[in-house]
């Protein structure tokens, strides 16, 4: 099931997109490395969880409300199941997921 959606066209144009116009902001503001700790709210089927890794970040943990082994695994955004400093960077490349949840305020606090 990911090898076929890794091999669509959309996936490797969203991917790249990350790669070209997303990550190197975040590497300029020295939020992004190869040694982050990053959390993917609102995974989906892990895109930017694939993204990240191809970009050299090791740590990725992607987290929806449906798991998607192996990039992405079940959890509740409002009781997550990390403790505090656990990531260095909690990233989202579907701002709908976290606009959407039911209390945003408290999504990832």
């Amino acid at each position: 099931r990911l090898a076929k959606l890794r091999s669509s066209s959309r996936w490797r144009r969203r991917s790249a997109a990350l790669a070209s116009s997303v990550f190197p902001p975040l590497r300029g503001l020295r939020l992004l490395a190869g040694s982050s700790r990053v959390l993917c709210l609102a995974a989906g089927a892990g895109n930017a969880v694939d993204a990240l890794h191809a970009a050299g970040v090791s740590e990725v943990t992607g987290i929806d409300l449906v798991d998607f082994p192996p990039l992405v695994r079940r959890a509740d955004p409002h009781r997550l199941p990390f403790s505090d400093g656990a990531f260095d960077l909690i990233f989202s490349d579907d701002p709908a997921g976290i606009s959407g949840a039911l209390f945003p305020a408290r999504v990832a606090a």
